[in-house]
């Protein structure tokens, strides 16, 4: 499971995810490792991140997601 948030401010909706994480493992549920946080502030004039940091951590998230999602279509099969 990948959580996403988006709210005004610096944390862009930090707080919520960490509690919301924490209610759906009481639940079970398996959600991503990865947590990645976006403001206005990395995004350029044209609408794309200019923060190298930030594309590292969206790149390491979407690899995260690839692999769950390899390993659960094996486990169905």
């Amino acid at each position: 499971m990948q959580l996403q948030a988006a709210q005004g401010g610096a944390v862009g909706g930090f707080n919520a995810q960490n509690q919301l994480r924490l209610i759906l493992r009481i639940l079970y549920a398996n959600g991503l490792t990865e947590q990645v946080i976006v403001n206005a502030r990395s995004f350029d004039e044209s609408q794309k991140i200019k923060d190298d940091q930030s594309n590292q951590q969206l790149i390491s998230l979407v690899l995260e997601l690839l692999s769950e999602t390899s390993f659960r279509l094996q486990v169905i099969q």
